[in-house]
């Protein structure tokens, strides 16, 4: 069985490398998302069974003023996967919906994303369901690890430094850990579980808010830095975020706060 990894650099790419090392991981230099034909050298260059793309634009911030190009790469370019065989795997976002839902998202219900990153992933699936024979679109949301820049992150190094933190109360998801989903994808990929053509939803288990998730870091990190819950109104942002980002997840995921003692305990012996 031959497996290909695209965004190999990335959160998920490495905590994929971590699990099996033996699969084949892609860099931009090889599998270049932003180029339909270094996509389609790559795959017939390779030919694999297997197709995991965790390659991506998705700096949310950024795809405001480049939505052209954050279209292109999430969405356009994926018309290269074209005419491929094998099973693709596809990452996507909790930003399909629009979060004005007081229940968690299913996986059948009608997206409509409120900012351009989410527009550009949403343009990304249809054009794979429509250009794919075989793949599987897994919706995720708050990804973090010990590698790469995120929220985690960003949290316990602030919270070493600073005395007092605020952080958004009013958006609710649920933080999934990179290394979690990667032995997901390592499991179904290994035991060929994938069906022919779905959408899925994986996240970690349970919800809370953003300032909930950032509590726990802190508590970790350094339980003498002062937290406060703030609006997000106190914290305009140029893309507007979904106020409820929770997915409803059919597979059995592990509770979020078990997950980020094992990331916390990673990052600090890195």
């Amino acid at each position: 069985m031959k497996v290909i990894v695209t965004g190999a650099t990335g959160q998920l790419g490495k905590c994929l490398k971590d699990i099996e090392p033996t699969w084949i991981y892609l860099n931009r230099s090889e599998f270049d998302l932003a180029s339909p034909t270094s996509i389609k050298a790559a795959i017939k260059k390779y030919n694999p069974d297997f197709i995991i793309n965790c390659g991506a634009y998705t700096n949310v911030e950024l795809a405001e003023d480049e939505s052209s190009l954050a279209r292109a790469i999430n969405g356009d370019n994926l018309q290269a996967f074209k005419g491929y065989k094998g099973h693709l795997v596809h990452i996507s976002t909790d930003y399909v919906f629009d979060g004005s839902l007081d229940r968690p998202y299913f996986t059948n219900d009608v997206p409509c994303p409120i900012n351009a990153y989410g527009a550009s992933k949403l343009h990304g699936e249809r054009v794979i369901s429509e250009n794919v024979s075989q793949y599987s679109i897994i919706r995720t949301s708050w990804v973090y690890c010990e590698y790469g820049k995120n929220f985690f992150k960003t949290i316990y190094n602030a919270a070493k430094v600073r005395d007092e933190l605020k952080v958004v109360n009013d958006q609710f998801g649920a933080p999934t850990y990179a290394r979690d989903l990667a032995r997901y994808i390592v499991w179904k990929t290994q035991q060929n579980l994938w069906n022919k053509q779905e959408i899925l939803h994986y996240s970690g288990k349970n919800y809370c808010t953003w300032y909930d998730f950032a509590k726990e870091i802190v508590e970790i990190s350094n339980p003498d830095c002062k937290i406060s819950p703030v609006d997000s109104s106190q914290f305009p942002t140029k893309a507007k975020r979904p106020t409820n980002s929770r997915l409803f997840c059919t597979e059995q995921m592990r509770p979020w706060k078990e997950a980020l003692k094992e990331c916390a305990n990673r990052y600090k012996q890195l």
